[in-house]
């Protein structure tokens, strides 16, 4: 009988691992940021254009350059999500279609996470990319913040 309670008792930690964990890092919240020398006031739609590559500067004239979290983060699908309105496979798809035509790249993928995406930032005020909310430091300035 403990053998069976055991098993039941396992399945059961499994199958919670498997919902609550995946739902706990989908929602996690994200800040999209900007230089701090890039004052340009910059909407989501404004964002969601940037990272289609339908909107290739900010209203201050800098040219926006926008960066994507390493391909399989669940930081660069929550982003897709929210705010490019896409799946990560629409937004392959999507470049692919725009590369094809000769019509675009799409963004740098840029690996090493939030603590490398910030320096190329900070580094830089044609950079535009996003990051866990949690990792947000006066380094960069946030102009959108999605939970």
């Amino acid at each position: 009988m403990k053998t069976v309670v055991y098993k039941l008792m396992i399945c059961l930690g499994v199958f919670w691992g498997s919902i609550v964990i995946p739902l706990t890092a989908w929602s996690q919240s994200l800040a999209v940021i900007v230089n701090v020398g890039n004052k340009a006031e910059i909407s989501q739609n404004d964002i969601k254009f940037i990272y289609k590559g339908q909107l290739k500067a900010f209203e201050n004239g800098f040219l926006a350059l926008p960066l994507n979290q390493n391909n399989d983060s669940d930081i660069r699908k929550n982003f897709l999500n929210k705010v490019v309105k896409a799946t990560k496979a629409q937004y392959r798809e999507y470049w692919i279609r725009k590369m094809f035509t000769g019509k675009g790249t799409p963004p740098r993928v840029v690996k090493g996470g939030d603590k490398v995406i910030k320096e190329y930032v900070s580094n830089n005020p044609s950079m535009i990319a996003y990051i866990a909310a949690s990792s947000v430091d006066d380094s960069v300035r946030v102009v959108l913040r999605i939970d």
